[in-house]
């Protein structure tokens, strides 16, 4: 790298060091899991990037924006996918660095898909620049960001998953939440940010060891693990499909066409580890 950019990449790597995990507050109603809105990730980056004298500029590279028509399972017209990759430049107003990365929207008619592809690459083009970690990141069904209400707060300190236990239950869970919006509900069927929370919750309070409900609090905190346990593998593979539908430059909304398509499976929490190969075929054969 030459000396003179040294200084740039350290504002940006000092940037990258206070960034933590962006909390998920948008909602796939579809496909029922949250996922890291543009908006958000926009908002933990900027007043750093200000701080630190740094600009990004966008920029469309040329030769490579396409348009596809699309049609709904009855063949009807369905709007327009435009794909494209984007250039994002970091500068400081004396050095620049600049990030590639591929971008994809879908719209009825058609007019606001370029917006969304390069919304869609920024928010990709901040995380993988700056080590956001996310998890699986799937867009809105509708196309649009919708914040949606929550009991945790949007500064809150960042959550790490739990270990999963060694045997985790196959099935949904008969745990039901004891407490709270979520009482009476199994947890199998509470959202993602609400586990989250629980867990967080049942998790200092065995680390508190309260002699009168520890054991009732230790059942809770293992139950909310093989809930997290049952979770993974539908998530790691819809994490990896997205991976690589990125490497192919293919959309989020062609890889959900994709899974429907070469799976049968209307939403991604019921995929399996043996649908990824198939998904992945099926992107290769679009993408070429």
């Amino acid at each position: 790298m030459p000396e003179t950019k040294t200084a740039l990449v350290a504002k940006l790597a000092k940037v990258m060091g206070g960034l933590d995990r962006v909390p998920k507050r948008g909602r796939n109603e579809f496909h029922k899991y949250d996922y890291v809105m543009e908006a958000d990730l926009a908002d933990a980056v900027r007043q750093d990037l200000a701080q630190a004298g740094i600009m990004i500029f966008p920029q469309i590279l040329t030769g490579t924006v396409q348009w596809t028509d699309t049609v709904n399972k009855d063949g009807n017209p369905n709007g327009k996918i435009f794909s494209a990759m984007f250039m994002f430049t970091f500068t400081d107003g004396e050095f620049s660095e600049t990030v590639v990365v591929p971008g994809c929207g879908h719209d009825n008619p058609g007019d606001k898909a370029p917006y969304k592809a390069m919304t869609g690459a920024e928010k990709y083009a901040l995380m993988k620049t700056f080590l956001i970690p996310t998890g699986d990141d799937p867009e809105d069904d509708n196309g649009e960001a919708k914040p949606r209400a929550t009991k945790v707060p949007a500064d809150e300190a960042p959550r790490k998953t739990p270990a999963a236990p060694a045997a985790p239950a196959a099935g949904k869970s008969a745990f039901l939440v004891p407490f709270g919006k979520s009482k009476g509900k199994s947890i199998s069927d509470i959202s993602e940010s609400d586990l989250s929370y629980l867990t967080k919750y049942a998790e200092e309070k065995v680390e508190a060891k309260d002699p009168k409900w520890h054991d009732k609090n230790v059942e809770f905190l293992n139950a909310l693990k093989a809930e997290w346990a049952r979770r993974q593998p539908w998530r790691d593979v819809w994490g990896k499909a997205v991976e690589y539908a990125t490497r192919y430059a293919v959309g989020e909304a062609q890889l959900i066409d994709i899974m429907k398509d070469v799976t049968g499976k209307s939403h991604a929490n019921e995929l399996v580890a043996e649908d990824l190969p198939k998904i992945q075929g099926e992107i290769i054969r679009r993408g070429e």
